[in-house]
């Protein structure tokens, strides 16, 4: 049986109210529960571009006065792909119907493909702007219009591949000025029109920025369904063989239940958005809310076997535990808050959630959990004495074995921290949106189908402002906009630029009976502005010019296909392109939400580092004013620390970069980790206080608190190794790295940890550290 504990006045006080008053802390802590979880009713989710950013970000300021001036640059897309040509009759109905049908798609206000494709040419004198596809097609009229396609300025690598094989049908959607639009709608409305399309030997992939939003969704309800009852499954069979006791089982999940309900409602209350970075929350939080109740219970189920009344094995329990538990707490809810301001609106959300849940958890476990061990009727068989020896015997062995090769465990622990280091520093951040979804799945397929063959799965979109009304009609701004778009389809990797200087250098070209050697800008304003009169009185209606042309006439849009992949890659080609239009005396502006997606490495960056420094800085402080030692504070550190370097190093090792997914990982196994070793530490000190040897100390804490840790740490990675099937590839990352690095910090703190303390290295400070502190922990 455990000797009588000093404790502070405070622990006192709130374990003497549970004991005393258990109903009531029980009723408290539901109380907290009842006012929070109605906010679950105004949990709201947003998988469009503005929910990475917040609204005065300056990124997503620009897109918003583009879309003001041009409309939205979303669209879906249908590829169409035939391995007999898609210039046959039988593709070509296939074509017609699935351009019909876009223009019945919720939201989409245009539809463009060859069918309807504006085509400008001359007849005789006169200029003719009609439908690519005549109504009647024959196979001579689809062979001449192949033959005119292949060799056309704008087509190939636009609605139609260079090899005749694939067409592209765009929907443009309506601009979302107001509200995003609804990709829920438009994608299944989508899937049904393919769904119901009559086919042939064709093969259609659907593809572009609403089944991409809506993709998100999916991915995230998906993974939840299946990953939260997977580390349920995974905690309760740890906690089955740990605590042995049905109550033990199902206790910690009181706490995670009702933390995870908290930490939503507090969400919806703030108006926080959920996205797909949310989904490892409930994850986090069944992790962190068993964690802290678990300490608790082995102290309970062991006195109660060591022959304690119920009573008195509940007090020993809460009091041994109170500023323990508490120190993890916080410090887990510090690597979770360090994110609170993260330019990254799901890394903000995510922090603040799973802070709170965090909190919350330590509350429930206190007061839910407390009340109810003083109030259930549990019961425990005795400990089996074999069990303790064998417990005691094998600590004793490690303990021996970390005193005799203490100084190759430091040195080699140190060695090799530092090579870690210096390989994770060169690790490399970047992203690319499509490789957040697994290979396989239907919207990375469609993607990297287009970008093979089209090149035009992604683009960017430029703003080039003339700076006067009606500016965009000076032959000599639209003679360096034309220089701007030659220079731009000879660059490696752009596929296609379009904008209104096509449209006017075809009219110009058809005004003079077809003639190449008219294929160019016209000399003087008037001419320019009676060539864009003449096109735009030739379109159908629906198919006008508001989307390349700014109302005033003050600016035109070039929209820039690739196949660039990568964030640092695209963001590196729109520095240069900038550039470029500023070397030719335009005013250019790159933006789309193509580029808001791979414009987030500045900000990756800037939250790792923020989180990291201020994580560890807080941490480290708490600690150390808990121990009341600054050098046991800095020792806390070590062994957490470590294991972010060797993270790092394998990442790197395995050409993973740096991403919204892996940055997650520093400050969260900061926080989780630093509970091994606080619980290490002050018991250590404990013993210490009593005058007991440094190695006798340790056999002791690992004597006691060993198999505790060993179980956390089981619940712990388990949990998020679940995230391996995670079809989001960032939680998949954020899941095998946490589980990759608490597993490493584990080692640290069975294994250096000891070996610093037994050295005599903490001996001065956890001799000197204050009664008061060390004995309640």
């Amino acid at each position: 049986m455990s000797e009588p504990l000093k404790v502070t006045a405070i622990n006192r006080r709130f374990v003497g109210f549970i004991a005393d008053h258990p109903w009531w802390a029980i009723l408290l802590g539901l109380a907290l529960v009842g006012a929070l979880v109605p906010g679950l009713g105004k949990v709201r989710a947003d998988f469009t571009h503005s929910g990475f950013f917040w609204s005065d970000d300056p990124k997503i300021q620009r897109f918003n006065a583009f879309e003001r001036r041009f409309g939205n640059d979303d669209a879906v897309i249908f590829a169409v792909h035939s391995p007999s040509g898609v210039f046959d009759a039988d593709t070509a109905r296939l074509l017609r119907e699935l351009t019909d049908a876009m223009w019945q798609v919720p939201e989409i206000m245009r539809a463009d493909s060859l069918v309807n494709f504006n085509w400008v040419h001359a007849s005789g004198d006169d200029i003719v702007v009609e439908p690519f596809f005549p109504d009647n097609l024959t196979s001579e009229i689809l062979a001449e219009r192949r033959r005119i396609a292949l060799a056309h300025p704008t087509l190939p690598n636009y609605l139609v591949s260079p090899d005749g094989l694939t067409a592209m049908v765009f929907g443009r959607v309506k601009p979302g000025i107001e509200k995003p639009a609804d990709a829920h709608a438009i994608t299944l409305a989508a899937r049904k029109v393919l769904a119901e399309a009559k086919r042939g030997d064709e093969t259609i992939y659907l593809g572009g920025g609403p089944p991409l939003t809506f993709a998100f969704e999916e991915i995230s309800q998906s993974d939840i369904q299946r990953l939260i009852p997977m580390a349920i499954l995974c905690a309760a069979f740890f906690l089955t063989v740990l605590l042995r006791n049905l109550a033990g089982t199902l206790l910690p999940f009181v706490v995670v239940f009702l933390s995870i309900a908290v930490a939503f409602g507090f969400s919806g209350y703030a108006g926080r958005m959920q996205t797909a970075m949310s989904t490892p929350v409930p994850t986090i939080l069944i992790a962190v809310g068993i964690a802290d109740t678990v300490h608790i219970l082995v102290t309970f189920l062991n006195e109660l076997r060591h022959g304690r009344s119920r009573r008195e094995a509940a007090h020993y329990a809460l009091t041994k535990n109170f500023l323990a538990t508490f120190l993890t707490c916080l410090t887990t809810a510090i690597g979770f808050f360090s994110f609170v301001g993260a330019n990254l609106k799901p890394l903000s959300t995510l922090g603040v959630m799973a802070g709170v849940g965090t909190l919350a958890a330590w509350i429930f476990a206190q007061l839910i959990v407390g009340g109810l061990l003083f109030v259930l009727p549990i019961k425990v068989k005795p400990l089996p004495p074999e069990r303790a020896r064998n417990n005691a015997r094998r600590a004793g062995a490690l303990v021996d074995l970390i005193a005799r090769r203490k100084r190759l465990i430091i040195g080699g622990t140190v060695v090799l921290s530092g090579l870690a280091l210096a390989y994770a520093i060169g690790i490399d951040v970047n992203s690319d949106p499509i490789k957040y979804f697994r290979a396989g799945m239907p919207v990375r397929v469609a993607s990297e189908f287009m970008e093979k063959n089209m090149g035009n799965a992604r683009a960017v979109e430029l703003v080039v402002d003339s700076g006067v009304e009606d500016g965009i009609k000076d032959p000599v701004f639209l003679g360096k906009v034309n220089a701007l778009q030659t220079w731009l389809e000879k660059q490696p990797r752009i596929t296609r630029a379009l904008s209104i200087v096509d449209v006017l250098k075809q009219t110009h070209q058809s005004l003079h009976g077809d003639d190449p050697a008219f294929y160019g800008i016209a000399a003087d304003r008037e001419t320019i502005a009676q060539e864009l009169f003449l096109y735009t009185m030739g379109l159908p209606q629906g198919m006008d010019i508001n989307d390349r042309v700014a109302v005033r006439n003050d600016a035109l849009r070039i929209t820039v296909f690739d196949s660039i992949t990568t964030s640092r890659d695209t963001v590196a080609v729109v520095k240069t392109i900038e550039a470029k239009g500023k070397e030719l005396g335009l005013d250019v502006q790159a933006t789309g939400k193509y580029l808001l997606y791979q414009q987030t490495n500045d900000y990756v960056v800037q939250s790792f580092l923020t989180s990291l420094w201020s994580a560890s800085l807080l941490i480290g402080i708490v600690m150390a004013v808990f121990l009341r030692s600054v050098w046991l504070g800095l020792i806390s550190m070590i062994p957490n620390i470590v294991p972010l370097f060797a993270a790092g190093a394998l990442l790197r090792f395995l050409g993973q970069p740096l991403d919204m997914g892996t940055v997650l990982v520093a400050s969260i196994c900061l926080g989780i980790s630093i509970d091994d070793t606080s619980h290490v530490l002050a018991n250590f000190a404990y013993w210490r206080r009593q005058g007991v040897p440094p190695n006798e100390a340790m056999k002791t804490v690992l004597t006691h608190t060993g198999p505790a840790l060993l179980s956390t740490n089981g619940i712990l990675i388990t949990s998020f190794l679940t995230f391996a099937t995670a079809s989001f590839v960032p939680n998949m990352w954020f899941g095998l790295m946490t589980a990759f690095t608490l597993s490493i910090a584990l080692l640290a703190d069975m294994f250096f940890t000891p070996a610093i303390l037994v050295k005599g290295m903490g001996r001065t400070a956890a001799v000197s550290a204050p009664r008061s502190v060390v004995e309640a922990s």
